[in-house]
């Protein structure tokens, strides 16, 4: 199975992946770049930006959960 199969597999299974699931759960470190794949092939996935905060406010680190929107006919 490749890379974008794991992926798509996994959102139609979870609903959405980031990059730390992709990396723990699928062992793939680009998800972005097979989100882009998964896009270019037809599918739609959409993008949810999160930021996480300290206790005080302050910027931490922010990451993207994607999740699929649609189903392609295939």
């Amino acid at each position: 199975m490749t890379q974008n199969e794991k992926v798509l597999q996994y959102l139609k299974i979870n609903g959405s992946i980031t990059s730390m699931d992709a990396f723990n759960k699928l062992r793939i470190t680009r998800l972005s770049a097979r989100i882009y794949d998964l896009r270019k092939m037809g599918h739609t996935i959409g993008s949810v930006y999160r930021r996480v905060e300290d206790g005080h406010g302050n910027f931490l680190y922010g990451y993207d959960t994607y999740y699929l929107k649609g189903k392609r006919d295939e």
